[in-house]
């Protein structure tokens, strides 16, 4: 199937026995020979420091302004002109260092397919990902979430572009993703929040350092110039839920 929609295929057999730890080196080799091969640096990871960087100055204004959501950066991002509504509960924000719209489309859906749609046709991007910082594991609505993201995926990236592409649970991503989308770029990178946070008052846990990690993602990917946009969803009940799978069956329809 791979190779019917024109993916390049590489098949590895090992011998029947071989212990783990070869794959995982063998693995561990290939990624470094795509790093050398790309430029990236995979042992000090300049992009990860410009991540974290970011995130403990947002987290340290937070605290300082009463929330993320006072912080200037937040207010910025909430105020931009690049922005569109969907649905009810759906805002998509963009223009975060990707590529001017000629003239801009009418809908969000069909705002993200132009981008997408003009980058992808001139090789600025290559694959895709769909990163929501939340949780995606363990609730009832974190796991509709995910399995609707990876339905977007599908249907955009992989069926209508022939690109691969990710699904991931902000921040859970290791590393060597940041130093790849961050610093190698080449990625359209759509990050999403719920605007209704999480908390566990009994422990004194606020979804604030997560809201950071999330802006921060944002901001990092804009300073290097990567595409980026990011939707906010006002909360993750059914209807939200509904609105954003339409939003992505629409933009695929006009990829």
């Amino acid at each position: 199937m791979l190779r019917r929609l024109g993916y390049p295929v590489a098949v590895l057999t090992l011998p029947r026995g071989t212990v783990l730890a070869r794959y995982m080196q063998f693995i561990h080799y290939v990624v470094f020979g795509i790093a050398y091969l790309r430029d990236m640096n995979f042992v000090t990871q300049p992009s990860v420091e410009l991540y974290k960087a970011i995130t403990n100055r947002l987290h340290a204004s937070a605290k300082r302004a009463g929330g993320v959501e006072q912080t200037e950066e937040w207010k910025a991002m909430r105020r931009t002109p690049h922005q569109a509504n969907w649905r009810k509960g759906v805002t998509l924000y963009y223009g975060f260092g990707t590529t001017e719209l000629e003239s801009r489309p009418k809908t969000a859906p069909e705002i993200y397919a132009a981008l997408l749609r003009q980058l992808a046709g001139n090789r600025g991007v290559e694959y895709g990902e769909l990163t929501f910082f939340g949780d995606t594991r363990y609730s009832a609505p974190g796991r509709a979430l995910r399995k609707l993201l990876n339905r977007a995926a599908e249907r955009l990236f992989r069926s209508r572009l022939k690109m691969p592409a990710d699904v991931y649970e902000g921040p859970a991503m290791n590393h060597s993703y940041h130093e790849m989308i961050i610093g190698h770029g080449k990625c359209f990178s759509t990050v999403l929040i719920s605007e209704k946070a999480e908390s566990i008052p009994a422990i004194g846990y606020t979804a604030d350092y997560h809201r950071a990690q999330f802006l921060a993602t944002l901001m990092a990917l804009a300073e290097r110039h990567r595409p980026v946009v990011a939707i906010a969803l006002k909360d993750l009940e059914e209807n939200t839920l509904a609105a954003l799978d339409e939003f992505f069956r629409q933009a695929a329809k006009h990829t």
